[in-house]
């Protein structure tokens, strides 16, 4: 396998196109092998576990990119120079901690996810019907979390290159029919439409609120949800990860729009367990900034009842 590094144009960043030449390893310098990936039901489940471990990574590279920047977390003098420049809000370029390249791979992995899928879809030309059940749940999943991936790109650099090719071979970031450049705005647009569009796979429009019933699959023989009821909380749900991205969304909006939007999340705030006659919003560091953004919004007025900025 060749490794292969692209140079985003404007975010002083390497990303790398992400491969897949083992299922359980979906390596980002590598191209993806066609020829090795998913030939057999087993492998649906171990694809998508390949993307979850991307996942992972993205998860712990947040962390050490934000949580130091807002009080939540105090590098020491051994730390890294690195990471200590994270802290000390010095320059980012060319800082490892600074590169999201994690990201990318977790899109680039959802990609091919989806158009091997299909492949294997097509090949087997029928599944069992729990078979089918977890192929449509395990592709929802990918549609989110790759809502996620590009969700956070934003919410940390502010901008992010769309794609949704399954990238076999190394691409021109200029090629409009493959890239498409975004700020925040237009991001979170694509990644609400994602969202409420789902993807096509193999003819069949999958959506994204399907969820993965894991113990079907961890436990074939004895089916205890209870014993796997934590693997439910791998991907994030439709309804809030919809719902954060139309708050941030509400940011770029004029008064009308983000109050169509506000009012939706207030109108389904009772499937996240709340009340929507009793609304509090509250952040902390630049959450408190957002806080403090949406008491300043018209748009707002009515669809909260208190805030909380520390």
């Amino acid at each position: 396998m060749n490794n292969i590094f692209k140079i985003f144009a404007g975010l002083i960043i390497t990303v790398s196109i992400v491969g897949c030449s083992d299922i359980l390893e979906t390596n980002p310098n590598d191209i993806l092998d066609t020829e090795d990936y998913i030939n057999k039901e087993d492998e649906m489940y171990k694809g998508f576990l390949g993307i979850l471990n991307r996942m992972q990574e993205a998860g712990d590279h947040s962390i050490f990119l934000t949580d130091t920047r807002c009080n939540y977390l105090e590098v020491t003098d051994n730390a890294p120079d690195a990471l200590q420049d994270i802290y000390n809000y010095q320059p980012t370029d060319g800082n490892e901690y600074a590169n999201p390249t994690c990201y990318y791979a977790i899109v680039i992995a959802c990609n091919d996810y989806f158009y091997k899928m299909g492949e294997y879809h097509k090949t087997v030309g029928g599944m069992s019907e729990s078979a089918e059940t977890h192929f449509k749940a395990l592709i929802s999943s990918a549609v989110r979390i790759k809502a996620w991936a590009y969700y956070m790109l934003g919410r940390i650099y502010g901008q992010a290159y769309w794609t949704d090719d399954p990238l076999t071979e190394m691409k021109d970031l200029g090629d409009a029919s493959v890239f498409t450049h975004c700020d925040m705005k237009a991001l979170m647009d694509k990644c609400i439409a994602l969202l409420d569009n789902g993807v096509t796979v193999d003819g069949v429009v999958i959506d994204a609120k399907q969820e993965m019933n894991w113990y079907e699959w961890l436990d074939e023989e004895n089916q205890n949800a209870s014993n796997y009821y934590k693997w439910q909380y791998l991907t994030p749900p439709w309804l809030l990860l919809r719902a954060e991205l139309l708050s941030w969304r509400c940011n770029y909006l004029p008064a009308d729009a983000a109050r169509a939007d506000w009012q939706w999340i207030h109108d389904n705030i009772e499937a996240f367990g709340g009340d929507p006659n009793c609304v509090t919003i509250a952040g902390q560091s630049g959450g408190g900034m957002k806080v403090s953004n949406v008491m300043a919004m018209p748009s707002a007025t009515g669809l909260y009842h208190r805030a909380v900025v520390p």
